[in-house]
């Protein structure tokens, strides 16, 4: 494990700027030898850690964490029940002819593969090893940062999944999103939760949210504060959904029971009410561009 070596924390939200924040503990990274102090905005009640708080390389810890997780890249393609009802859900939301998809953080492209070849499908992506297995799917790969691509038009949807909490400054990142969504069309982020019952439970009996991973987790931003962001930006909330994302599981050291109970999550996240609960810490949220 890397050492870290301290700074002084901020005195500003990193979400929406007020100067009503405070720590509230420290907490142990995964990543290093080191502890982040978590910190709150009593304003907008959204949580973050001050990447600063220890001088780090996050290119390298990122280019580490990438080699380290080289054996789950799988070059074939899969179908997924998952990503196929996201698509479904996308379609409806949408409700008109969807020509293009922009996925940013597209990884190998699993989500993009499931969209019909009619369609024009882009990702966004950092990692060389999984960009070029997306290319070679046929998906075009963009690999330089999403500020600096300037599509000819811009896309029916554009999706973010699980990648805002790992930006330094995620609202100039979101601010960058209208000139890549046309009028009427859908954007979809996804972001882990800390405003939902399985974070509170953890937390109660003395464990460490496992979201809580800086710093390469480093914003936790509110239901409230991520609808005023976009709402600003020119975007309307169109749904909001809670999911397990997979990591709820009970059997994980029985196979088959284990494969029998992620199918009943599946089902549950999917087509129960309890999707519009915040039982569980994935938060996908939809917005149409107005």
């Amino acid at each position: 494990m890397q050492t870290a070596v301290k700074r002084s924390g901020p005195d500003r939200c990193l979400l929406c700027g007020c100067a009503e924040v405070h720590p509230t503990r420290a907490l142990r990274s995964p990543y290093l030898d080191a502890s982040y102090e978590l910190y709150v905005c009593e304003t907008c009640d959204s949580q973050f850690f001050d990447v600063h708080e220890h001088e780090v390389s996050l290119a390298q810890l990122y280019e580490r964490q990438a080699e380290s997780e080289e054996y789950r890249i799988e070059p074939r393609f899969k179908w997924s029940r998952y990503w196929h009802h996201e698509v479904k859900q996308l379609m409806a939301l949408h409700g008109g002819n969807i020509r293009s998809v922009l996925d940013i953080g597209c990884r190998t492209g699993d989500f993009l593969m499931h969209w019909p070849a009619r369609v024009t499908r882009v990702g966004v992506e950092s990692s060389k090893r999984a960009a070029d297995i997306a290319a070679q799917r046929g998906l075009t790969v963009v690999r330089a940062p999403v500020e600096e691509y300037h599509p000819p038009e811009p896309f029916s949807i554009v999706s973010l999944y699980a990648i805002v909490e790992h930006l330094v400054d995620p609202v100039a990142f979101l601010k960058r999103l209208p000139p890549l969504v046309e009028r009427g069309g859908i954007v979809a982020i996804m972001i882990p939760t800390r405003q939902c019952l399985k974070q509170w439970l953890l937390t109660s009996v003395g464990r460490q949210w496992y979201m809580y991973a800086p710093p390469l987790h480093l914003t936790f931003i509110s239901r409230r504060r991520l609808d005023e962001i976009m709402e600003g930006i020119g975007f309307e909330r169109v749904r909001r959904r809670y999911t397990s994302g997979g990591t709820f599981n009970l059997f994980g050291a029985l196979p088959v029971l284990s494969k029998v109970w992620n199918r009943l999550m599946w089902w549950a996240d999917a087509y129960t009410l309890l999707n519009r609960l915040p039982v569980f810490d994935h938060m996908y949220t939809y917005y149409r561009k107005r």
